[in-house]
């Protein structure tokens, strides 16, 4: 119902563009190769979507488009998509315009928290727009993907429970310095440090 596609969601359909599947939920459109990974995605992704849009206190019944989700599934894939995006090479995932791009190895049972951090960012731009804090973002997304990660699972009869990665006393950045930081670390080492630190003064 939605075939507004981003530069970036350009470049992710020119791997293997013959592939590709399409399909939709009420929030979202998805692109992937496989159903059987698009599926459980799918259900995830809903979920998130409703989890944190409530936790924010938002009305998201009148969203005026739907957002796309890209899914890969091989790490020489998501590596091409990364060349070809320009993107970070830490990079595990992304939400850009509107869009989130994830990679999905159908190999893994347990899947981790990217979705859900990427579905929080594009809540928090639909409804907070593109000038909220870096560490607040990146802070609240941490915790909301955590929370809803651990929610799903415990669902499904696992005994999961957020997790909130400590500090090391030697990487530790100043808050104030912290909350100042308009771009990402340029050490990978510091990368997971901001993530971390981030997500605890949101916790806080």
């Amino acid at each position: 119902s939605d075939r507004a596609i981003t530069a970036l969601g350009q470049a992710a359909l020119s791997i293997h563009p013959n592939d590709w599947k399409h399909a939709e939920t009420t929030n979202f459109v998805y692109h992937f190769f496989h159903g059987f990974i698009a599926a459980p995605v799918s259900v995830e992704a809903e979920f998130y979507y409703r989890v944190i849009s409530k936790d924010l206190d938002k009305d998201t019944t009148q969203w005026e488009r739907k957002s796309h989700i890209y899914i890969f599934e091989t790490d020489a894939d998501w590596k091409e998509f990364q060349q070809k995006g320009a993107l970070d090479p830490w990079t595990g995932g992304i939400h850009s315009q509107g869009s989130l791009f994830i990679q999905r190895n159908p190999e893994k049972k347990f899947k981790g928290s990217t979705l859900g951090h990427e579905v929080t960012h594009l809540v928090i731009e639909r409804f907070f727009g593109s000038g909220v804090s870096l560490w607040l973002n990146e802070g609240y997304a941490e915790y909301s993907a955590s929370r809803c990660y651990a929610a799903f699972n415990r669902a499904r009869g696992y005994n999961a429970r957020p997790l909130s990665h400590s500090v090391p006393a030697d990487l530790y950045v100043p808050v104030a310095q912290l909350i100042a930081m308009v771009t990402y670390p340029k050490e990978v080492e510091q990368v997971g440090v901001f993530y971390s630190e981030s997500e605890r003064v949101v916790r806080f």
